[in-house]
């Protein structure tokens, strides 16, 4: 029986097209390095013609790029690179955008709570331009600063302002900052911290474990304190007892709100909606008071 061929005869175009790449890869100074370091003879090129160029086409392709935001490769970060031994064969690589990236952002391990994007990682207030905001925004700003900068901190702040004018971007600055030298800190959005709270009700251990992570970080922030469902146990058994623990403890510690200290008392006082409970909030304040000093924020909204 005749032996059937399933060879599939080039057109001329597609052989001179062929012969074309053959000859410009010859010439092609990665594709040279390749085979050196493979120790690998020019014949080589003729048979792998097609994944060299795809090889090459895909550093092109990368050399181009401005950054992760930029990348098309899945996974991001990474490309295909070419790999021998014995056979030519793909195989993922990072990218240097990839390995700048992991690197900005390595303070992550330093989070013991992070309730915020992670591409938030990236705020520097060291390099943040102000230089178009408001002069009471840049007062602000320049007295955290300042703050930073100092050896001996005895007191946090506690941001106050309306929604949208940078409250909580501030203090996520604050936290890189501190996690970028190496210590432990914790954002906590407040109403997120209380609704989760309020699902681990029968995990006795679990609701410590996550209270712990808070009141022994090194640095942490309240944001939007405040805003959460205001009640007795909230105020009396959360808060108090986290802001308690922070203040014996003389931990840094920065808040964030939509309202004043003073409207903010006047908020616990009203826990539940019942009567009012004076010394209940004021035992509360008393401890905000004492870990921060009171600044408002005003400037544009950012939403």
């Amino acid at each position: 029986m005749e032996e059937v061929s399933f060879d599939i005869a080039m057109s001329e175009a597609a052989k001179a097209a062929k012969e074309a790449l053959v000859r410009r890869l010859h010439k092609e100074p990665r594709v040279l390095a390749f085979l050196r370091d493979h120790q690998l003879d020019e014949a080589f090129i003729d048979t792998h013609s097609g994944m060299l160029k795809q090889w090459l086409d895909t550093l092109d392709h990368c050399g181009r790029c401005q950054g992760m935001a930029f990348c098309v490769h899945e996974p991001r970060g990474h490309y295909l690179d070419l790999t021998y031994d014995g056979i030519l064969a793909y195989g993922l690589r990072a990218c240097a955008h990839y390995n700048d990236e992991r690197a900005r952002l390595s303070h992550q391990r330093h989070y013991a709570v992070m309730d915020f994007a992670k591409q938030d990682l990236r705020i520097d207030l060291t390099t943040l331009d102000v230089s178009k905001e408001s002069a009471e925004y840049k007062e602000v700003y320049s007295a955290l600063i300042a703050h930073l900068l100092q050896e001996k901190k005895e007191r946090g702040f506690y941001l106050a302002g309306p929604p949208g004018v940078g409250k909580s971007y501030l203090c996520i600055g604050i936290c890189n900052y501190f996690a970028r030298k190496g210590l432990r800190v914790a954002f906590v959005n407040v109403p997120h911290l209380i609704s989760s709270l309020k699902l681990l009700f029968s995990d006795s251990e679990a609701m410590e474990e996550k209270l712990a992570r808070i009141s022994d970080a090194d640095v942490a922030v309240f944001d939007d304190i405040g805003g959460e469902s205001m009640t007795a146990w909230s105020r009396d058994e959360v808060l108090l007892t986290l802001l308690d623990a922070r203040m014996n403890h003389h931990r840094l510690t920065y808040f964030t709100s939509n309202y004043t200290m003073d409207e903010l008392q006047a908020r616990f006082a009203l826990a539940n909606g019942r009567h009012k409970e004076a010394v209940a909030a004021l035992r509360v304040l008393e401890r905000v008071k004492a870990l921060s000093v009171e600044k408002k924020l005003k400037g544009r909204s950012r939403r």
